[in-house]
């Protein structure tokens, strides 16, 4: 379990959260967990998107399609041996 925001999408609306002691967090759309942040990273169910630069350190991991009008690919260096 995880203590949670949720943003509600039935009746009236609204922002429910519930609490533990787990130290996870997950951001829910109605009942979808849509952001789960956890003492090892945070995890995207669905599209995560960014304006302007980005920057990303440590480790990349794409396992799956990237879709942009604009990508820039830079050098990269030490890959292990290959």
């Amino acid at each position: 379990m995880a203590s949670t925001i949720a943003a509600i999408t039935t009746g009236v609306g609204g922002v429910v959260t519930t609490a533990d002691a787990t130290g996870n967090l997950s951001l829910l759309s109605g009942t979808t967990t849509v952001v789960a942040v956890t003492s090892t990273g945070a995890s995207v169910t669905g599209t995560l998107s960014a304006s302007g630069a980005s920057t990303l350190t440590g480790a990349v991991n794409l396992s799956s399609t990237i879709n942009s009008s604009a990508v820039t690919l830079y050098a990269v260096t030490n890959l292990g041996g290959f």
